[in-house]
């Protein structure tokens, strides 16, 4: 199968409208329909319902949307790892978030650094959420993240797990205990997100991770272990928080 028929059927997939898909692609919407009939045709499978009204995903669709997007991110990123490595000055890309390496940027460049083969360093700054697609699209070689994060495609190593704080108020209810349970605080058991908070309340703390492309040639990594290996990274988000996990409380001063 080309690359070219998975992107005709991503575009379509994500616009679930075929003149909006082939305006997207440059094309007319005829050749852009016929192209998608000849996939079905050579997949043996209905890949959309039509009607005068919607287009929509079939089961057999959505499985393939997943799956083309994988394909094809990883051909761009051969594409890019590719150039950078065959460039007149090659560099491995660290991807991370301003702040967001728990203090160990230092420490894990002056030990690459140490390696005779290691090459010269290119940090690109990221948000919330980028990492991955960074790294699956070949824009980084390796990442600093935050658990949880969506490892398909990647590999990643744990680096540091840091303890929980809750800043609050001094007159909030809980300001005067030592300890405050994640349940006392209406926050839910399962990661979320930063994004998603919207409370006057600030958490910190997660497991830090070196995320780095199934497809490199890896080297330890460890929390005293500078190495991490050329691949894509993922976005930095939330790391895992237990039901019964504890936060210590501080006063503003």
């Amino acid at each position: 199968m080309e690359s070219r028929p998975l992107r005709y059927f991503v575009a379509v997939a994500e616009e679930l409208n075929f003149a909006r898909a082939a305006e997207r692609l440059g094309m007319s919407a005829p050749p852009l329909s016929r192209a998608i009939r000849k996939l079905e045709s050579e997949l043996g499978v209905t890949l959309f319902e039509r009607s005068t009204h919607r287009v929509a995903l079939t089961a057999a669709g959505v499985e393939l949307l997943a799956e083309a997007k994988i394909v094809l991110d990883a051909l761009q990123a051969a594409q890019r790892r590719a150039q950078r490595a065959g460039s007149p000055d090659p560099k491995l890309v660290l991807g991370l978030k301003a702040d967001g390496h728990a203090g160990m940027l230092d420490a894990v460049l002056a030990r690459y650094e140490a390696d005779p083969a290691a090459l010269p360093v290119a940090i690109r700054l990221c948000e919330w959420g980028e990492q991955p697609q960074l790294l699956r699209r070949g824009e980084a070689d390796a990442a600093f993240v935050h658990e949880p994060f969506d490892h398909t495609a990647l590999d990643a190593e744990p680096l540091i797990t840091e303890p929980r704080v809750a800043a609050l108020p001094a007159t909030h209810p809980l300001a005067d205990r030592d300890h405050v349970n994640i349940a006392d605080l209406g926050l839910p058991a399962e990661p979320v997100h930063p994004s998603e908070f919207r409370r006057n309340l600030t958490t910190g703390a997660d497991a830090h991770r070196c995320a780095t492309s199934r497809s490199c040639s890896r080297s330890s990594s460890s929390a005293s272990s500078s190495r991490c290996c050329p691949s894509p990274s993922p976005p930095c988000t939330r790391g895992p928080v237990s039901p019964t996990a504890r936060c210590r409380t501080r006063r503003p001063s």
